[in-house]
């Protein structure tokens, strides 16, 4: 007796709901998230190979090793960026511009520096300035 009543109950409740959904498109869009998967949207930002980073430079001496930039937004983005380098409280910029994905591609980029000055460290890195994102590989010299 309990179950049917309670089934009553939903089943009284459910088409109210279900009229009201039809009608108000806030109410419908409400129910749509409530109940279905919103994958997360991300961008990815890292160095390739991190086992084959340098940990000190050379003076004099050029650098190279690459980076990948995957959208997972789920939608096309271009992204600004910018690589640099950081030495003695300097900052050297050494190329910047814009990449364009497509939703859940990645594209990977050479980055290469020389160190040419004398200092306790470098900072080498890659900015996503708009979403204030960026990855930096310190190393001695």
């Amino acid at each position: 007796m309990r179950v049917l009543g309670y089934s009553l109950l939903v089943a009284a409740l459910g088409v109210p709901v279900a009229a009201i959904a039809t009608h108000l498109p806030a109410a419908r869009r409400i129910i749509t998230l409530a109940t279905t998967h919103q994958p997360e949207r991300f961008t990815e930002l890292y160095f390739n190979a991190p086992q084959t980073l340098p940990t000190s430079v050379s003076i004099n001496t050029k650098y190279e090793f690459s980076y990948t930039v995957a959208n997972h937004e789920a939608a096309a983005r271009t992204y600004r960026f910018e690589t640099y380098y950081l030495v003695n409280g300097q900052k050297h910029v050494l190329s910047q511009g814009t990449i364009a994905l497509s939703a859940g591609q990645s594209s990977s980029f050479a980055l290469s520096f020389v160190a040419t000055q004398v200092s306790q460290a470098y900072q080498v890195g890659v900015s996503l300035p708009d979403l204030s994102q960026d990855i930096v590989l310190k190393v001695a010299s």
